[in-house]
Order: structure tokens, then sequence, then C-alpha cells
């Protein structure tokens, strides 16, 4: 029975990570892009904002890119679900600011490129 257990955690944890997968870590850059857009917003924040999604969203579906919606479609998303999910407006806060500022990432990359 223990090995049962033991088997199926061990799956379970597998399949969260490759859940995981796509959604990236915030980096220096996004803490840079976010301290600009939200003064006092630190790395940490955008962290706990990245745990918060994937901790809360995975438990019923599955994750999605922060760039497979625009901002204001997460804006969206993220009110509709947060009374479902029960997520408190502060924690709906950093989930936000780390799914806009990962969904930017290709913004600003295109934006970059073309000033060259």
């Amino acid at each position: 029975m223990k090995r049962i257990v033991a088997t199926s955690f061990i799956i379970f944890l597998s399949f969260l990570a490759s859940c995981t997968g796509s959604i990236p870590m915030p980096a220096e850059r996004h803490d840079r892009w976010a301290a600009l857009e939200w003064p006092g917003t630190t790395h940490a924040d955008l962290t706990e904002g990245r745990r918060l999604y994937v901790e809360n969203c995975s438990g019923c579906h599955s994750l999605k890119s922060p760039m497979d919606y625009t901002e204001k479609q997460w804006e969206k998303n993220v009110s509709e679900m947060r009374q479902k999910a029960k997520i408190k407006d502060a924690e709906s806060q950093l989930i936000m600011k780390y799914l806009i500022t990962a969904a930017r990432e290709s913004d600003r990359l295109d934006t970059a490129a073309s000033r060259e």
C-alpha cells in the first residue's frame, strides 16, 4: 500500500512539473519592468504571483502560458476565476502582476527588435 501511495505521489509531482514547464520564472528583466509599471513591486512579488497562479489555477484546469492572452483578457479571466477559486484580492493582484509582466515578454522583444 505504501508503495502505491509513493508511486502515485511521484506521478502527481511529475505531472505537476510538466504543467508548469511553460510558466516562466520571473527574471531580472521582469523585475525592472514590473517596478516601473507598479512602483514598489519586487522579485518576491512576481515569484509569489507565479506560485499563486500555479497553485490556485492548476487544480481545476491546465495552466495557460502568460503569453497566451493579452492583458485585458487576463484581467477578465482572473476576475472571473478569482471568485470561483476564492482568491483574495491581494493575491489576485500578485497573480495579475506576474501574468501581465510575463505576457509582455514577447511585446518587449518585438519592440526592441523594431528599434534596431
